[in-house]
């Protein structure tokens, strides 16, 4: 079952105030079987394929014009962060990842990053940018064919910074481009070239945009629940609407089960339950 965590710093619902909400999605199982659920986005005649294997989500294409994408439609935020553990496999570009957000007046921005792995030439490549060439590296010494963390910040709606491997240099900063999209993330294979790559985890926060060693780091969400005890267990519909926290007494549906532990951390894990 897909698994996503809040880690909470300080959470309104728990009578505290100045929240750290990071949503994790551990790339269990494919998009559409998370929570919240990603919807379809690009859609080719052929589409890319998707697979899940040791926790890990993988994405492949076989021609040029196959796509399938996924995208997050929530309200778009005026400040952010976005960050994912991801390589690129052998062929030509890594999926591609596209964040949008606002500033105060409602114009909406976007950016967007894929990795390059076209024969000598391996680096991160931003599109809708304000940076006439914005890539990285030029050094020969960086793979992206191997696991290294991504995040990107957002600030005003518009102003960027992308760090990788958490450290607290950002390797490229500008401004985004405008943009007509109407969800705030969406990843995968847009079409146009062959694609291959390799998904660990994402997580992203809608508050603040933090850059590395700011905030709460949700890399270790995971570890930080996976020894600790369950303190409270509760029963949602799909609309939010809370049924209680016995299981038994729930009638046949499906339910968001929300496990909070001892740390604060919350585990919310769409579940189905046959009959009563």
């Amino acid at each position: 079952m897909k698994k996503l965590y809040a880690l909470v710093a300080a959470v309104a619902m728990m009578g505290a105030v100045n929240a750290q909400n990071w949503t994790l999605y551990d790339c269990s199982v494919l998009p559409e079987n998370a929570f919240p659920v990603w919807g379809l986005g690009d859609k080719g005649t052929v589409y890319a394929q998707y697979s899940v294997t040791d926790g890990v989500l993988m994405e492949t294409s076989t021609g040029d014009d196959d796509k399938l994408s996924y995208k997050l439609k929530i309200t778009q935020p005026v400040n952010a962060t976005w960050m994912f553990k991801l390589k690129a496999g052998e062929k030509k570009n890594s999926p591609e990842f596209e964040i949008n957000t606002k500033d105060a007046s409602g114009t909406v921005y976007r950016i967007n990053l894929k990795l390059y792995n076209d024969g000598a030439s391996k680096y991160i490549g931003l599109n809708y940018t304000d940076l006439a060439d914005a890539t990285f590296p030029s050094a020969k010494d960086f793979s992206v064919t191997d696991w290294h963390i991504y995040r990107i910040t957002i600030k005003n709606g518009k102003e960027f910074s992308l760090y990788v491997d958490e450290n607290v240099t950002p390797v490229l900063t500008g401004n985004a481009s405008t943009s007509n999209q109407t969800q705030f993330l969406r990843f995968g294979d847009f079409g146009s070239t062959l694609t291959e790559g390799y998904i660990d985890w994402m997580a992203w926060e809608v508050e603040t945009g933090y850059a590395p060693g700011e905030g709460t780091n949700p890399t270790a969400v995971k570890e930080k629940i996976s020894n600790l005890d369950i303190v409270s267990v509760e029963y949602f519909t799909l609309t939010g609407v809370a049924s209680g926290s016995n299981y038994e007494a729930l009638p046949a549906g499906v339910y968001i089960q929300k496990s909070t532990y001892a740390n604060g951390a919350v585990e919310s894990v769409k579940i189905s339950k046959s009959k009563k």
